[in-house]
């Protein structure tokens, strides 16, 4: 959609959690999966050959490389559900169930970003925008960083956090 603002327009852009959303941050867990099959296929040809301390090994392995990407997924999905972001100039609107409120981009104080650097799972964050009144805040389900930094480039602070709940 096109909107026209003193004869200038301006291009809209809507985020939202979808399938193309889902597929791109799925393709690292399903990889590691792929991945810890096949070493485990490589060191065994047969299942008989695996040893209590090799299955408990591989467990954490998984639980570890896998099973924090999938605690964060289940975390952001009911807010990224129902979190909607459009963007057009300096303004953006937020619809996150009930709530929607339209916002200038000079009235954010501040951009947290929450996110775990180069872990499986780092694809997985959270954003925490702090307004004068209030705070809102975005998962990496509904926007990816790409798209959440290329708008709100100069206001993001980093923040290391192992799990970025919500």
């Amino acid at each position: 959609m096109t909107r026209t603002y003193n004869k200038w327009p301006v291009m809209e852009e809507r985020y939202i959690f979808n399938a193309s959303r889902l597929i791109t941050l799925w393709l690292l867990p399903i990889f590691f999966t792929f991945l810890i099959l096949f070493f485990i296929y490589l060191k065994f040809d047969s299942i008989n050959e695996l040893t209590l301390t090799d299955i408990i090994a591989w467990t954490l392995f998984s639980i570890f490389a896998i099973g924090f990407f999938v605690f964060l997924f289940f975390n952001h999905l009911s807010s990224a559900k129902q979190t909607e972001l459009i963007v057009f100039d300096k303004t953006f609107k937020i619809i996150q169930g009930d709530y929607s409120n339209l916002i200038s981009f000079d009235e954010i104080k501040e951009i947290v970003e929450y996110s775990s650097n180069k872990l499986p799972w780092s694809l997985i964050m959270k954003w925490k925008i702090k307004l004068s009144e209030r705070e809102i805040i975005i998962s990496s389900l509904t926007i990816s960083q790409f798209n959440f930094q290329r708008h709100f480039y100069d206001k993001i602070k980093h923040e290391t956090s192992l799990l970025p709940t919500i």
